[in-house]
């Protein structure tokens, strides 16, 4: 048959995003038996997670802005923070092998144990991080944060996330943070880093 154009709508449901935040109220979410996490307005299983990767991986033909393509093939050590479902760090640690990879979140109740049991280069960790990361100064080459914003108060951001995630990247690291223009704070602290450059993901379901 060979290669075919894929559309968007074949791989996520766009009107999922137009309609998700009138329609997901508790009686909504209990009729289609899914979960939602605090304060989200998206349901929270490996299926939807999926669904979200290969998009985002359609629009922005990527998995990231950050330019560490390079390294990732020749060997860095990558953070996911609340990481969720960890699917984005189950496609990279099988991309890029010479690299590794930590999931951060304070539920492991979606960790992909099973698939990442027999992969040397990913972990999972379950953790608040409001209790610091658990890492040595300067450890990691990419910091990764998607949707995040909304789940922490400003103070929280520029006294413990934003400290937290420039203490534990490397000078001359990556840090990449998505959000969403419709419903999430933007702290503008997240720019004002010092010794690590930051790539900022700005999206809007229209």
């Amino acid at each position: 048959m060979g290669n075919r154009f894929v559309k968007p709508e074949e791989i996520f449901e766009i009107s999922q995003f137009r309609n998700v935040i009138k329609k997901c109220k508790k009686p909504f979410i209990q009729s289609i038996r899914r979960e939602y996490q605090e304060n989200s307005d998206y349901p929270f299983d490996a299926k939807f997670m999926c669904k979200i990767d290969a998009y985002f991986r359609f629009i922005w033909n990527s998995y990231f802005s950050s330019p560490v393509e390079r390294i990732l093939h020749s060997g860095a050590f990558i953070l996911d923070l609340r990481c969720g479902t960890g699917t984005f760090l189950l496609d990279l640690c099988t991309k890029y092998q010479n690299s590794n990879f930590v999931g951060i979140d304070h539920r492991d109740a979606y960790f992909p144990r099973d698939l990442a049991k027999n992969l040397k280069n990913v972990k999972f960790i379950k953790h608040d991080i409001l209790g610091g990361i658990p890492y040595e100064n300067n450890t990691f080459d990419f910091i990764y944060m998607r949707f995040t914003m909304k789940y922490f108060t400003e103070a929280e951001w520029k006294t413990i996330i934003i400290p937290e995630i420039v203490r534990v990247c490397k000078h001359g690291g990556w840090i990449e943070v998505w959000f969403n223009l419709i419903n999430e704070p933007v702290h503008v602290d997240v720019i004002k880093l010092t010794k690590c450059f930051v790539i900022l993901r700005l999206w809007t379901p229209t």
